[in-house]
């Protein structure tokens, strides 16, 4: 099916701008916060029904299609996605995964909310322009939503449904206007397994691996596959470490650094089927003061995972990085990193300035990391600096060259496209006697990994809405 849309959108790509979703009505938007924010005012929770909790369940929605580029399915791998996909954002999500002994396989989230809140949430989804068509409506425009509920549906409302994963999700929901989503938890193979993880003898440990190439396969055909996936964003990751941690989990005790090993390669089928899966582009966050030991899937140094990122993160805090556009630094010097980055920037491919301070009041520069609000009603500078908030940042800069810069929107995303896209994320850098870019994975030339997407507008939110959002 999607390669029939393709064909008739060819001579559509043929044509500069097109864009299948539209910027809302800056006046519709502010008119239905007031009439909201108004009918806000006659609620009273102690008489009426419309406090009463409701359970709403993913499959009550529905996915929405003629809001999204099918060239733009984005597979989000991580916890705490069901509160934003059930109800706020439900209609740019096609599918939710969850995991059965170790399977992959479709699942109907639920959430309670009060039935007012789920109508407002259900509004915003669906806002329509004029003429009834999908439009898109930033969250940066829904600031004055937010005071609204807030009395009525605060953080202490829903905040044990959010979580690690809703910050990255809530980023690419927004910075990329016209994508698709599909949410799946990260990879879990040891608790559904956990006899054998934990008496790891030669005959369990080759079951581990059977099992673990079984979920495979499963997860190749019916997520990637089935679902049309051309991205991935995953913000985390197994090392011998995480596999210890899991041992004193489910085993309790320790774990020898042999077995954890043993342990740790049977996940290896996993790995390097997402990281190769052809027309696939799949983003890590990079785990930090990296060995070879204890990073086997991260430290790539003979460019196996050809098809995956890996995402690292730096700030410069209130200062602006200087860099221009593509990263080359012919004069200046670049922007520093963490100790605990810059000893594994050998391995690292791609990283994103904050530009935040990292100490109240969390001063900024002029273009900060934002946060998206838990109910996508407005947005904020982030407040820490971590790896799983510099992914989601990458990936967008990833769509934003596809689309606005090799002007290829609605091709079909192929492994040669994918290395196009990287040159262009991670130029060569200058040759010089003092390069001023980083050495690449392979120890031969420099390249250009200390990127600043936000300071240039490189998302294809601000290609929709301009420079000011």
């Amino acid at each position: 099916m999607k390669k029939l849309f393709l064909a008739a959108l060819a001579l559509i790509a043929a044509i500069p701008y097109v864009t299948a979703l539209e910027l809302a009505n800056r006046d519709e938007v502010d008119n239905w916060i007031l009439q909201k924010s108004n009918e806000l005012q006659n609620i009273d929770c102690s008489s009426q029904t419309d406090c009463t909790l409701q359970t709403v369940y993913f499959n009550d929605g529905q996915f929405d299609s003629s809001k999204s580029d099918p060239t733009q399915t984005i597979l989000v791998l991580d916890s705490y996605l069901d509160f934003p996909a059930t109800i706020r954002y439900r209609s740019r999500v096609k599918a939710a995964f969850n995991i059965n002994n170790g399977i992959y396989q479709q699942h109907n989230p639920s959430i309670e909310l009060p039935a007012f809140i789920k109508t407002i949430l259900t509004e915003a989804d669906n806002f329509k322009g004029a003429n009834q068509q999908p439009v898109f409506v930033p969250a940066e425009w829904l600031d004055e939503m937010y005071y609204s509920i807030n009395p009525y549906y605060g953080f202490g409302d829903f905040f044990q449904d959010i979580g690690h994963g809703t910050i990255p999700f809530l980023y690419l929901l927004e910075h990329n206007p016209e994508a698709e989503f599909v949410i799946a938890p990260s990879p879990e193979f040891f608790r559904d397994n956990q006899n054998l993880f934990c008496n790891p003898n030669d005959s369990n440990i080759n079951e581990l691996t059977n099992r673990v190439i079984t979920a495979t396969q499963s997860f190749v055909q019916d997520v990637l596959i089935n679902q049309d996936i051309e991205y991935v964003n995953y913000s985390g990751g197994y090392t011998q470490k995480t596999v210890e941690s899991r041992w004193q989990e489910l085993c309790g005790g320790w774990v020898s650094s042999e077995n954890a090993e043993k342990l740790l390669n049977t996940l290896e089928p996993f790995f390097t089927a997402l990281y190769t899966q052809a027309g696939v582009f799949s983003f890590q966050a990079t785990d930090i003061d990296m060995t070879i030991s204890n990073n086997p899937f991260d430290i790539d140094p003979f460019d196996l995972y050809f098809n995956r990122m890996l995402v690292g993160d730096y700030t410069t805090g209130r200062r602006d990085s200087g860099l221009p556009s593509d990263g080359i630094q012919e004069f200046n010097l670049l922007p520093r990193l963490k100790h605990n980055r810059m000893n594994s920037i050998q391995w690292i491919d791609y990283f994103v300035n904050f530009g935040i301070e990292q100490r109240r009041p969390f001063r900024t520069n002029d273009t900060p990391m934002m946060e998206v609000d838990s109910l996508g009603f407005g947005t904020f500078p982030i407040s820490s600096v971590q790896p799983s908030w510099a992914s989601p940042a990458a990936l967008s800069r990833a769509i934003h060259v596809k689309n606005s810069v090799l002007n290829q929107k609605y091709a079909e995303l192929t492994d040669t496209l994918i290395k196009q896209i990287w040159g262009i994320m991670t130029p060569e850098g200058v040759s010089t006697s003092t390069p001023l870019c980083d050495w690449n994975t392979l120890g031969i030339g420099y390249i250009c990994k200390r990127q600043d997407p936000l300071k240039h507008y490189q998302q294809e939110l601000f290609e929709l809405v301009g420079e000011s959002q």
